[in-house]
């Protein structure tokens, strides 16, 4: 499935749309949405029945792990639970990849949480003085979307989801393997105040990583 959405700003109407801009549309929109909408005890309740729902269904064992997102979970560890190979991690971003509007409304809990967690993190980088940030993404992409993106510059873009990257050249490479891509992005801070990013290896499981996540449906320039 394609990972990404482009936009055409030349399309001004919404009849002129090709199908990819509708996506990026479709998809900013939906993330205000889920961004809106208040956090309360009930959405909590929603999102742990979620996981319970999935996980017993597709690997019971991981029950106990829901229990324990229960018990301890607290919105400022959401970048925590986002770095582990959890219960959380997992169905969110299948969610995201897959555009299940039922599932994200379900976790729209935690996807609040992780934003305004990210953006925190944003706003302590930029007070600590940080002006260009180069970071490292590797991965498959099938022929179709390589020439999708040689053919869209010029054009914005957007990742259907959190965009785990690296400030690694070497890492994003192991990840990449041989014959994939190799995605460098060059974030002025000051020229793209809105775009929003966390170095989040300090919460990491694997820190050496030097991970660097970027808010959800981030848009960058091509």
């Amino acid at each position: 499935m394609t990972t990404f959405h482009l936009f055409d700003q030349k399309q001004v109407s919404l009849k002129d749309l090709t199908r990819e801009s509708a996506d990026f549309l479709w998809y900013q929109l939906l993330k205000d949405v889920l961004l809106a909408m208040p956090e309360t005890v009930d959405s909590k309740i929603e999102m742990i029945d979620r996981f319970r729902i999935y996980y017993s269904s597709k690997n019971p064992t991981f029950l106990t792990k829901v229990d324990e997102f229960e018990q301890t979970y607290q919105s400022c560890d959401a970048i925590c639970w986002y770095t582990k190979d959890s219960i959380v991690y997992r169905l969110v971003n299948q969610a995201l990849r897959t555009e299940d509007i039922e599932a994200l409304l379900a976790v729209r809990y935690y996807i609040s949480d992780l934003c305004t967690c990210l953006k925190k993190e944003c706003e302590k980088l930029k007070v600590q003085g940080l002006d260009v940030l180069t970071v490292y993404r590797g991965q498959f992409l099938p022929t179709e979307d390589i020439d999708k993106l040689q053919q869209s510059v010029g054009q914005l873009i957007s990742a259907n989801g959190f965009l785990s990257t690296t400030r690694s050249l070497i890492v994003a490479e192991i990840y990449a393997g041989p014959g994939n891509v190799i995605f460098e992005y060059v974030i002025d801070t000051h020229l793209n105040q809105n775009i929003i990013f966390a170095d989040i290896s300090e919460h990491s499981e694997m820190p050496h990583e030097e991970e660097v996540l970027f808010d959800l449906g981030t848009i960058f320039p091509e």
